[in-house]
């Protein structure tokens, strides 16, 4: 596994990389003899991008050491430029002054390894240097390398057997392990399969756009994430499959990378363990599905969604990749989910989450949230209510939060009111009480009344505690359905997030969109769609989008005329603007930020 390190203008230390691994190709990226793999900036001539492998912001502006480096030690592969301090305009290549700025650097043909030594990499004329200098812009040699004779495997067993090897070189094949999911995890952090082939089965616990889990039986060291990004392949819960691919350590969680996957069988039972959440704080349990009772909420959801829960026995974070749940402070739930990895921290993504009740209690139901027009007759059943142990006795309806309304006898089975004629967000809580006089714990049902503008979502008076949370949405965490028109598409991952624009207003009228996966959408769509809100540093996102509808195209947004005094460089005033599509005039350049590809500008 590979990557590319930089410094940025020099680096600080002299010795070291400022940037180690700081473009890490994406996952399945394989290189066959004689291929070439493109890494672009996306403002880049439609030449380049047109021959684009991965997309990252960041790259050299001539000063910058650049280096392919071995993901796993650091070691050097090939570099451009030397580490130590800024060269000034950028080095020396082939007797060229300054070649490695405004000018196209292309090796040699007859270069078929990496150099780590720039030195004679770059040489001193065109004889002795490895590289062929051109001109600025000169696009001729993009996208491939000429070489010499290729040799490879050309053993047709092999994992890597290459068809276009001219050379045998079996000394460099690798074989496929046949091997169980425990084996791989090898009960070690990292797995002793780790950069190998490897052959395993096991049925699948949970799914998502970039693949998928899957475990051997049950209990610690039986599951691994499947990173499978084929597009085509149907992957549902409970199926066996067989799984061909090279075991990966990303961030600290095993993987496959899978090549190929094969369906055997469908509707087998899934296992799940039960543990405590002390127990999952460690690799044991990394990607198995456990479920966990009677724990505790004692920290609602972060920035990021991320909750704690606590049995007892110890602390344990909650993840949304599956589910997003808003939970009770100091409610006891039961959770089933899979355990992840990341950022360092182990989580339980949760599948299913229910209230822990206690035995005997009887279970409040107040039925699904509801989307209603304004001023029309809302209904509120409980009739789903039950108790094992006898009958439900009596009702009590309380609204939590929203434009008060009247419930008229909050006390009954089933309640009605008139929706408020603005948009507002009702919440009620039902609790039930059996013939022992036992109480349910609460349960809550959200009525949305109209349809919120994006003004409502972002527009606030609460400023928040930090830069990291500037203006946070009043609706964090909510889920919201809202009309705009897409302003901006940002191309730098697999889907296409943009911001959209509500035409009508001049000020809080604009908001980011992750998407997890959608079609591609175009500057001008005007789209109507359900989502999720969240602070992400301090920047208003909307994500989770489902019901998406387009209801127009080629739509014309003007920008916003402002100054660049009304926008700021911190949180202030200028979080109105924030997500907007806007226009400043007479700038002037006071300075530029090299690292983060970034200028300063100021109109007085």
């Amino acid at each position: 596994m590979y990557s590319i390190s930089t410094c940025a203008n020099g680096c600080n230390d002299g010795s070291s990389w400022d940037y180690p691994n700081n473009v890490e190709f994406s996952t399945g990226t394989i290189l066959n003899p004689g291929e070439v793999y493109v890494v672009c900036n996306g403002s880049a001539d439609g030449t380049i991008l047109a021959e684009c492998d991965q997309y990252f912001t960041y790259l050299s502006n001539g000063d910058d050491v650049m280096g392919l480096t071995q993901l796993s030690t650091g070691g050097i592969v090939d570099i451009i430029g030397e580490i130590g301090d800024d060269p000034g305009n950028g080095w020396d290549v082939a007797g060229v002054n300054d070649a490695t700025k405004d000018h196209t650097l292309v090796r040699k043909s007859n270069i078929t390894s990496g150099n780590s030594d720039w030195t004679l990499s770059a040489g001193t004329n065109s004889d002795n240097s490895e590289w062929i200098v051109y001109d600025q812009n000169t696009w001729d040699y993009l996208g491939y390398h000429e070489s010499g004779p290729v040799s490879g495997c050309l053993d047709e067993s092999a994992y890597n057997f290459n068809p276009d090897a001219e050379i045998e070189d079996n000394s460099s094949c690798i074989y496929t392990a046949a091997v169980t999911i425990q084996e791989i995890q090898g009960q070690i952090d990292s797995s002793p399969y780790e950069n190998l082939p490897v052959s395993t089965q096991g049925v699948v616990t949970a799914v998502n756009a970039n693949g998928f889990y899957m475990q051997n039986g049950g209990g610690a060291w039986s599951g691994i994430w499947i990173y499978n990004n084929d597009a085509n392949l149907s992957i549902e819960v409970g199926q066996l499959v067989a799984v061909v691919g090279i075991v990966l350590e990303f961030y600290g969680l095993t993987e496959i990378e899978a090549d190929t996957v094969e369906v055997i069988s469908a509707n087998n039972q899934v296992d799940v363990t039960e543990v405590s959440t002390s127990d999952l704080n460690d690799e044991s349990y990394e990607s198995v599905i456990v479920q966990v009772f009677n724990a505790t909420c004692t920290a609602l959801p972060n920035q990021y969604d991320d909750w704690i829960i606590n049995d007892g026995s110890g602390d344990l974070l909650v993840g949304d990749d599956f589910i997003s749940f808003n939970p009770d402070l100091n409610m006891v739930y039961n959770i089933t989910g899979v355990i992840d990895y990341e950022f360092s921290e182990f989580k339980i993504q949760a599948l299913d989450v229910s209230i822990a009740y206690e035995e005997g209690a009887p279970v409040a139901q107040a039925g699904d949230d509801q989307f209603v027009d304004e001023g029309t007759l809302v209904t509120l059943d409980a009739v789903a209510s039950y108790d094992d142990n006898g009958s439900i006795f009596g009702y009590e309806w309380i609204q939590t939060s929203g434009i008060p309304v009247d419930l008229g006898n909050y006390e009954s089975q089933i309640v009605q009111f008139v929706a408020p004629n603005q948009f507002t967000i009702l919440e009620f809580s039902l609790v039930v009480m059996d013939n022992d006089f036992n109480f349910s714990y609460p349960d809550y049902v959200k009525i949305t009344v109209g349809s919120q503008g994006i003004y409502d979502v972002q527009f606030t008076e609460n400023v928040g505690a930090s830069e990291n949370d500037c203006y946070p949405s009043d609706f964090l965490a909510q889920s919201i359905n809202i009309t705009g028109v897409v302003t901006t598409v940002k191309s730098f991952s697999s889907y296409p997030h943009f911001f959209i624009q509500d035409p009508n207003v001049s000020e809080w009228a604009g908001v980011y969109v992750y998407v997890g996966e959608s079609e591609p959408f175009n500057v001008g769509d005007e789209l109507n769609f359900t989502a999720e809100v969240e602070e992400y540093y301090g920047v208003t996102e909307l994500k989770n989008l489902t019901n998406i509808e387009l209801l127009s195209q080629n739509n014309m947004i003007d920008p916003i005329m402002i100054s660049t005094g009304d926008l700021g460089l911190t949180c202030g005033t200028g979080e109105k603007y924030e997500g907007m599509l806007v226009n400043f005039s007479n700038v002037v350049v006071e300075s530029i930020d090299a690292q983060y590809n970034s200028v300063y500008v100021n109109d007085g």
